[in-house]
């Protein structure tokens, strides 16, 4: 068993932007927190698969010149207040920032391989996770204006799906308790109502104590 926490970073592949119409002076992922436990059964001494329970929330923000009279998406935003009222709101903002706030509750399934086994070794594990939605929050701001809450991002999907792939750099401290570091990457897949244009991407460090029963 083997709880983590660490921080992610959420990427995009792709040049559509869900919160904006307007001309990006900005875009830009953010470092956020992630936690959660695994629970790995060994097949053989190299082999095995795991299963686990977390927390990965994310974070980017998107920079506007006001060039354009609306600076909300409103196909893929459900605005709390009408659009136009935001609008009005930053009208004399010279730059807009759009900040989305998201959380999702994974669940991994994953096989893993012992590529060194060492007092410090290697390993690395390959599946899928299970994503189901938590937070979804579209926040607006700027020099003028304090961050103010304008509503959701509706293009998101409740329950999606990522490909991950694992490295553990890892350390025995015992016999039955180890450290370990280990970069991640999540490629989501059917995230959201408009995949075809936009890709999203987690890339973690993670660290935390596994012990062995």
């Amino acid at each position: 068993i083997a709880p983590y926490f660490g921080l992610n970073y959420n990427g995009f592949i792709g040049n559509y932007d869900a919160l904006t119409k307007g001309n990006i002076t900005n875009k830009k992922g953010s470092f956020s927190e992630s936690y959660g436990v695994l629970v790995r059964y060994m097949i053989s001494e190299r082999t095995g698969f795991q299963l686990g329970f977390g927390k990965l929330n994310s974070k980017y923000d998107v920079t506007i010149d006001r060039s354009s009279t609306s600076f909300i998406n409103e196909e893929n935003i459900s605005s709390e207040l009408p659009v136009q009222f935001y609008n009005n709101l930053f009208s004399n903002s010279p730059e807009t920032k759009l900040t989305k706030e998201t959380s999702y509750f994974e669940v991994p399934i994953e096989g893993y391989y012992v590529i060194l086994n060492k007092k410090f070794g290697i390993a690395s594990s390959l599946g899928v996770s299970l994503f189901y939605l938590g937070k979804n929050e579209v926040y607006a701001e700027s020099d003028q204006i304090e961050k103010t809450k304008i509503g959701s991002l509706s293009s998101l999907l409740q329950t999606s799906a990522t490909a991950n792939a694992k490295l553990y750099l890892y350390y025995q401290i015992m016999p039955k308790l180890s450290f370990a570091v280990n970069p991640t990457f999540h490629y989501q897949i059917l995230g959201n109502s408009h995949s075809s244009h936009y890709s999203t991407y987690f890339f973690s460090v993670r660290a935390g104590i596994g012990y062995k029963f």
